[in-house]
This record gives structure tokens, sequence and C-alpha cells, in this order.
């Protein structure tokens, strides 16, 4: 993951793993339930666009340095105090 100092930043120096395993354990109760439902394509359509948009504009679209579409490979986008 590219944007593990966004993580670290927002959840107190924890790295991503810490996390999403901690995440996994949260919301493990309802698993079986969000397995179950169904969903429509377009409903995950219009997640994954509001979630893109909600990325570029809000999280990613303020970093110094950032441009949609970049080579991450070979980018280095460093956090300041004022982007979290």
């Amino acid at each position: 993951m590219w944007d593990t100092s966004v993580i670290e930043r927002l959840y107190g120096g924890q790295n991503e793993m810490t996390v999403a395993k901690r995440l996994t354990q949260k919301y493990a109760s309802r698993a079986t339930e969000w397995q179950a439902g169904t969903i429509d394509l377009a409903t995950i359509q219009a997640w994954v666009a509001e979630s893109t948009r909600l990325a570029t504009a809000v999280t990613y679209g303020k970093l110094s340095g950032f441009a949609c579409g970049a080579d991450l490979e070979q980018t280095h986008i460093a956090l300041g105090n004022d982007d979290l």
C-alpha cells in the first residue's frame, strides 16, 4: 500500500497490518450479514465512483505533489502536518 503513512497518522502510528486486523475483528460479527446480502452491479459501481471521487477530492487531491494517474512507483509524496 503506497499510502501507509496516511494510515499510520490516522491510527496513532499503527501500521496498516495492525489496523486491518483490528478492523477485521471489529466487523467480524457483520461479515455473515454482508455476505448474505444482495447488491446489484449499479450499486457497486456507484459506490466505487463515489469512493474514487472522495479520495481524489478530499484525501489525495489535497496532497502536495499528488496527481491522478501518476506513476506512484516513481513518485514519493511527503505528508506535512496539515495534510491530515
